[in-house]
């Protein structure tokens, strides 16, 4: 339907073998790599905040726009952003998310 309703007007790139073949070892890798990096702190944390990093960044952005300190866009606003976006993210994480997490792992435990 997407195809029939929404013209396309730029050429559909042609693909070499070299490309399907670099796109082909690219997605059988992948399995390989979530087994490597499922113990790593790391990817545990960036997957704990990645949906409240996506949820709040919108309003992040945008009241910092509304700030007229930061009305130009520059790179300490844009640093700014990504502090108080991680941080707020943080936050709710620790004060909505593992609390309702805890109260869930307590009601499996009692059936």
């Amino acid at each position: 339907m997407f195809y029939n309703v929404v013209p396309i007007r730029g050429i559909i790139p042609n693909f070499s073998s070299v490309d399907f073949l670099y796109y082909a070892l690219f997605t059988l890798s992948l399995p390989f790599v979530f087994l490597q990096t499922n113990v790593s702190v790391l990817d545990g944390i960036i997957g704990k905040l990645s949906y409240p990093v996506y949820i709040t960044h919108f309003f992040i952005i945008k009241l910092f726009s509304n700030i007229p300190l930061f009305s130009n866009e520059s790179i300490m606003k844009t640093i700014l952003i990504i502090l108080v976006t991680l941080l707020i993210s943080y936050i709710g994480v620790k004060a909505v998310d593992d609390p309702i997490d805890r109260i869930r792992q307590r009601r499996v435990k009692n059936y």
